[in-house]
This record gives structure tokens, sequence and C-alpha cells, in this order.
């Protein structure tokens, strides 16, 4: 059953954290961890884009909000 969800162009969310999911809390929760501003200077560029991938990831989340 699993290889068919992976298989799926689309993953239920209930899917992969379980249970009844609060999109508002999660995307707040997720904003606190990866805010979005300019990334620290002495980051490595794969920290960095690291950090725009999250931050691209919460946008996105966000844009389904709003």
């Amino acid at each position: 059953m699993a290889n068919a969800y992976l298989e799926s162009e689309t993953l239920p969310l209930t899917h992969v954290i379980g249970g009844k999911v609060d999109l508002i809390k999660l995307v707040d929760e997720l904003d606190k961890m990866y805010p979005d501003q300019y990334p620290d200077h002495e980051m490595t560029q794969w920290e960095a884009g690291r950090m725009s991938g999250c931050i691209e990831i919460i946008r996105h989340l966000k844009s389904k909000i709003n």
C-alpha cells in the first residue's frame, strides 16, 4: 500500500505526519524554524541553499492558505 502512495503524484499530508493537519499551525511552526530573511554571511553555500529550499516550501504553503 505504501508503494501506491509513493507512485501517486499527490500524497495526503495526513499520511506523512499522521492524524489531522492544521496547515496554519504547521506553517507558523515552520516559519519560526526557517525565518524568511537574508542568509547569514557565515553560512556555507550548502546551508544557504538548504535554507532557501525550506523558505520556498513555506512560501508555497502560505500561498495555499491565502
